[in-house]
């Protein structure tokens, strides 16, 4: 697809939301917050949920109402239910320690609860879920289809797994639209700084630039997919577009690289931006869980061909935006 008539797709998809209510909870997350800013200008009532009272938008262009609260509360959906047309259910908790029933009440539960109410209400609401690649596991050939079978292997997968489970039943028994994208890993700067390094790429990016130098550990020959942040929220804007129930789409660039690879991209790009070497350090005394294990690599041809939709931005373009983000930030903090 060139680049005029993807421009054109786009503006089909956005006239899309035209007149409808858009809920999006997560909406001062990394993907929330980028999805919330191409929503923003469009002519739609656009309600973004946040977890904190914090700035989502650079500005406000579209009808935007904020409501803060914590969807893990009894109530919280009803207050922001009504009239609205597609639910964006991007919300997720960032925590460092072991804690499974918390991880339960803030990945799954919500979404029952929210099933619950469109059920008893007969809300025509469709929901658009953001799920994980992880729950593919240890796979063994690639690329990923959405054929192969569920091995999730961390509290947090399960725990998406069992949310997939709850759309598709409450899809198949009470006809409730809903539509869920397994994400690969996501990058790519949003405008928030802090929220922008929670994505792990991102992460690598700062601290390469930061110190000079970047560590490998011993999975570094696994493949992994990454894909811009750009191109996640064209893929959520298509996804509201279809009428699916309760089926899941695979996300990603489709463009495999090992972590090795990945590493040296960054290398060579901050290289020929900066003229500065960052070195690459190998440490294998570190221990990898399963999960850090997995080799993944998105085939989204079923998505492709059910939204139109298709990744725009190659590991290197996408890298190299990062990288300019980055340096605009530390420019700024200076002057």
């Amino acid at each position: 697809m060139d680049y005029s008539r993807a421009h054109a797709k786009n503006h089909m998809i956005l006239d899309f939301y035209k007149g409808k209510t858009v809920l999006v909870t997560g909406a001062g997350g990394f993907i929330g917050s980028a999805l919330a800013e191409r929503l923003n200008g469009v002519s739609c009532n656009l309600v973004l949920h946040t977890h904190i009272t914090k700035p989502v938008l650079k500005t406000n262009l579209a009808k935007v109402k904020m409501v803060t609260g914590d969807i893990t509360e009894p109530g919280e959906w009803e207050k922001n239910l009504p009239e609205v047309d597609i639910i964006f259910h991007l919300a997720e908790h960032h925590y460092k320690t072991f804690d499974p029933e918390k991880d339960l009440s803030i990945t799954a539960k919500p979404v029952l609860d929210l099933l619950q109410i469109l059920r008893k209400s007969d809300s025509c609401a469709k929901i658009v879920f953001a799920s994980s690649s992880n729950l593919a596991g240890l796979v063994d050939k690639l690329p990923v289809t959405e054929d192969f079978p569920d091995n999730p292997l961390t509290v947090y997968a399960i725990h998406k797994h069992l949310a997939e489970k709850y759309l598709e039943y409450y899809a198949r028994e009470f006809g409730i639209n809903s539509v869920i994208l397994r994400l690969a890993n996501v990058y790519g700067p949003v405008t928030d700084q802090e929220v922008t390094k929670r994505a792990v790429l991102n992460h690598v990016i700062d601290q390469a630039l930061k110190r000079g130098e970047l560590r490998l550990f011993s999975n570094r020959e696994c493949v992994r997919d990454f894909i811009y942040i750009a191109d996640v929220v064209d893929a959520f804007l298509a996804a509201g577009t279809i009428d699916a129930r309760g089926e899941h789409y695979i996300i990603g660039s489709g463009e495999g690289k090992t972590l090795s690879e990945v590493f040296e991209t960054v290398s060579q790009k901050i290289q020929e931006k900066t003229k500065k070497n960052v070195k690459i350090l190998i440490d294998d005394s570190i221990k990898i869980s399963e999960v850090e294990k997995r080799n993944f690599v998105a085939d989204y041809s079923k998505f492709k061909s059910k939204a139109g939709w298709s990744p725009k931005v190659t590991l290197n373009e996408g890298v190299k935006k990062t990288i300019n983000y980055f340096l605009e930030i530390y420019e700024s903090s200076i002057s």
